[in-house]
């Protein structure tokens, strides 16, 4: 009698298992991926793991960027929505930063305060933002 209790506890306990695992691997998400402070290369990074959630992993992806998204950010899948801030598209576009100058890196860390302020308050007063942060239809963040 031991042995079928032992026997039915492991059956149960497999079948238990293999269904949490279906369920785990087949549940999709609403993810929101925010970008704001950004630049193409950033985007160009995030790209292959944005369209990977979107079409491989078949999650809902929200993705705001701080730049005009390229014509090539397609889905196969319409588990994407790409949008972006024009105002964060035009602060993030000009850093005032010369490369061959070799102050360059000191000025962009003294600027730190002065660049989040202007980050800070382009994305505060960005109508698409606060839609986003409003809707709570978002798994993740």
């Amino acid at each position: 009698m031991a042995i079928y209790y032992e026997t039915a506890y492991s059956f149960l306990l497999l079948v238990m298992t293999c269904l949490f695992a279906i369920q785990s691997v087949s549940a999709a998400y609403n993810i929101l991926i925010l970008s704001p402070i950004t630049t193409p290369s950033h985007t160009n990074i995030l790209k292959p793991l944005v369209m990977a959630l979107a079409d491989e992993r078949g999650h809902s992806v929200t993705y705001w960027n701080g730049l005009k998204p390229p014509s090539t950010f397609n889905s196969t899948t319409n588990n994407l929505r790409v949008l972006h801030s024009p105002n964060l598209a035009e602060i993030n576009s000009d850093h005032q930063i010369g490369f061959n100058d070799p102050n360059s890196a000191f000025r962009l860390f003294f600027d730190i305060p002065k660049r989040m302020k202007i980050y800070c308050t382009a994305v505060y007063q960005d109508p698409v933002f606060h839609q986003l942060m409003n809707n709570n239809e978002s798994d993740t963040i």
